[in-house]
């Protein structure tokens, strides 16, 4: 009975501690599923928190990107806007160029110039030369040592080549002092005289500075030595050491002028010397139209070097001359680009 009445005490004892367990469970559980429920919560927000951020990165991505696309786009047709304007410039510009001078006249050259008859002239057109109405020279002179004053030379001059138009650079050649045809044809060697002086008193700038030294320069007679490798009477050509001319009749229906329009001097040194004219021709234009003068532009450079000749130890010169001619549209030479090459080798021996 009494082991009985233990066993019931002990079921009922067992069975409230299972009832209390069961109910601290109901309470507990409802908490640990709210728990787990925020969380869950939490993390849907971090995420749709998330979601949106890249979302909004990748509008903003977008838009920069359609922004570089909208200025590349605006680049590119103001490029081809550009494009188009220049070449229709380009088509356009030339027809009006031709159609009106003046325009052209103006738009290309800086300043007009004034001549003595009251006529406006332009210069620096595409890199030609005015040789109507040409700027002051830099030198008044070719200048030459002082030791050839007073001195006279004989002169063998050779054509070693001719380039481009051949007629050019045969007339030029010719109204320059050529003489004898075989020279410019079969290389026949030249000989004639060179005789150099004291300048002039109006040439205040014919010196240079030698070793220290200023010395007056000498000047070649041109008249002299135009006349002995023409053949032309002296008398009759007019030298004007002032003008920069000089005129010659070849015959009574070719009188010739030659002025120098542009000059510079590389002056006398132990290296040598020489020059670099550009030469404004007046003479008939031939033909059927032998009574009209007309202009050409020949350039003529030279350089000098000075030695001994080895048999007889006579002074010598040697030098090479480089004669280009250029075409002349209403008096402005394109010294650019020339029409003729003629190169020639000379050989001055002190008489």
């Amino acid at each position: 009975m009494k082991s009985s009445s233990s066993f019931i005490i002990l079921f009922i004892y067992y069975s409230s501690q299972i009832l209390s367990s069961n109910a601290l469970f109901s309470v507990v559980s409802p908490m640990i599923n709210q728990s787990r429920t925020n969380r869950l919560m939490a993390a849907k927000n971090n995420s749709d928190e998330h979601t949106a951020t890249i979302s909004r990165r990748s509008r903003s991505s977008s838009r920069r990107l359609m922004a570089a696309n909208n200025d590349e786009d605006t680049a590119n047709i103001s490029t081809r806007r550009e494009i188009l304007l220049f070449s229709s410039a380009a088509v356009i510009l030339p027809s009006i160029l031709c159609v009106q001078p003046s325009i052209a006249n103006a738009a290309t050259a800086p300043l007009p110039l004034q001549t003595t008859s009251g006529i406006e002239r332009v210069e620096g057109i595409g890199g030609g030369l005015d040789l109507l109405s040409p700027k002051p020279l830099s030198y008044s002179e070719v200048f030459y040592p002082n030791s050839m004053i007073n001195t006279k030379w004989k002169v063998q001059r050779v054509i070693t080549s001719v380039e481009g138009d051949l007629g050019q650079a045969a007339l030029s050649w010719q109204l320059l002092g050529g003489a004898d045809e075989r020279a410019f044809t079969s290389k026949l060697t030249e000989v004639y005289e060179s005789t150099y002086i004291s300048p002039p008193t109006t040439l205040d700038d014919a010196k240079y500075e030698y070793e220290g030294k200023i010395l007056q320069a000498a000047i070649l007679d041109r008249g002299s030595e135009l006349s002995s490798r023409t053949g032309v009477d002296r008398d009759t050509i007019q030298w004007d050491v002032k003008s920069n001319s000089v005129s010659y009749e070849r015959n009574k229906d070719d009188k010739v002028n030659l002025t120098i329009v542009r000059r510079n001097n590389e002056l006398p040194t132990d290296q040598g010397f020489g020059f670099d004219e550009i030469c404004r021709i007046e003479s008939s234009a031939g033909g059927i139209f032998s009574g009209t003068n007309v202009y050409r532009a020949a350039r003529v450079r030279r350089r000098y070097r000075r030695g001994f000749d080895e048999t007889t130890g006579q002074r010598i010169l040697d030098a090479i001359e480089v004669v280009t001619t250029h075409r002349v549209l209403d008096g402005i030479a394109g010294i650019e680009l020339p029409t003729s090459t003629t190169k020639s080798r000379l050989r001055y021996t002190q008489i």
